[in-house]
């Protein structure tokens, strides 16, 4: 394990920091066993927009969407990427689920020539004080306003503007990966183009930008399931300073409700990791095991009562040989662990005396 001082070239994986659906994740349920409670999904949805030759960077140069993932992160507190969209949706496994966050704008669709306020025939009304009831002489009706040339609107349509993700996860039989299918879908309202002829009428421009597709990702990690690319200099829409490219994430987290609580001593364990606080933490090319020796005896440094946590790993060789490269400040003990266990696609679980990290798939 080489521990650096100084990591400002290396990339962080760090999605499960910001995906608390697996606060404390629980063991996966085996084929044909008994699960400790429904399984619910949590998907959330990322946007990042940052400018084309960075994103073509991106895309070429940064090998795996956890670690695209961790430099877009690192990217926005530079403001060098924006967070465009963000949308965290649950639902159980097997069923739909749609979110939308819209206005309805209204407009014309049809026009007809603005007329005189009053149109209305004398020859229709009656004069009500004549007793004679005779019709009151016929005039014709008053003439066009000639020179107001404007339209109104007398047919109109309504459009959606804002966000919608509609999506249908299935959680696989290994309790692990998740197939998706989903549309996301974005509309917003980009001004107005008047149309020509002698009497143009404005009219509403939309960008729109959808994703539909078919995917599957494994729990707690970051997915990009493609580039968006807003309308730039086509003289339409609203201008842009540069041209952006849209990268969209999808991160589907598995939660699963408990039927009892945990321990008093597993809670006490997740209590004491979570106050234990690391001011800086630094891997470079690590296996998880060394990590993870790392964090026991720097829990041993930093706890005042000089006891620190036993910190287990319970992995098969592959997974615990596992190299990562992760840079944190001031964090809690237990999220470091969790930071660890998220590049190997290990369960960090507290128990009555340790705080264990598992595969997915095996028995505490």
């Amino acid at each position: 394990m080489k521990l650096l001082p100084s990591l400002a070239g290396a990339y962080a994986a760090i999605a499960l920091a910001f995906h608390p659906a697996n606060t404390l994740a629980q063991a996966a349920p085996e084929a044909g066993g008994e699960q400790d409670g429904p399984a619910i999904l949590s998907i959330t949805e990322e946007t990042f927009s940052l400018p084309i030759a960075d994103a073509d960077h991106l895309l070429h140069d940064v090998p795996a969407d956890a670690l695209r993932y961790a430099r877009l992160r690192e990217m926005l507190s530079g403001n060098k990427a924006r967070l465009e969209r963000l949308t965290v949706l649950r639902t159980k496994s097997g069923q739909r689920a749609v979110a939308e966050s819209i206005d309805e704008l209204r407009y014309g669709t049809e026009f007809r020539r603005r007329q005189t306020p009053d149109q209305t025939n004398p020859a229709d009304k009656t004069d009500k004080t004549d007793k004679t009831d005779k019709p009151a002489p016929k005039t014709p009706p008053p003439p066009v306003n000639a020179a107001d040339n404007s339209l109104v609107p007398v047919t109109f349509e309504t459009r959606n503007v804002g966000d919608i993700i509609e999506l249908e996860p299935v959680l696989g039989p290994d309790g692990i990966t998740i197939n998706v299918n989903l549309v996301t879908e974005s509309t917003h309202y980009a001004g107005d183009h008047a149309d020509g002829g002698p009497h143009p009428v404005k009219m509403p421009i939309f960008d729109v930008s959808k994703i539909t597709t078919a995917i599957t990702v494994r729990d707690g990690q970051p997915y990009l399931l493609g580039t968006l690319n807003p309308p730039f200099g086509n003289g339409l829409t609203r201008e842009q300073k540069e041209q952006r490219v849209w990268l969209n994430f999808l991160t589907v987290d598995v939660v699963r409700l408990e039927r009892g609580a945990h321990s008093k001593g597993a809670a006490a364990i997740a209590a004491k990791a979570q106050a234990i606080r690391i001011p800086k933490l630094e891997f470079r090319e690590a296996s998880v095991t060394e990590a993870v020796d790392f964090l026991r005896r720097k829990s041993v440094e930093l706890d005042p009562e000089k006891k620190g946590l036993n910190i287990v790993l319970k992995a098969p060789p592959d997974l615990a040989k596992i190299k990562i490269t992760l840079s944190l400040a001031d964090v809690p003990l237990l999220e470091a662990v969790r930071y660890v266990a998220n590049l190997a696609a290990l369960i960090v679980e507290p128990e009555d005396s340790a705080l264990l990290l598992r595969a997915a798939g095996e028995n505490p």
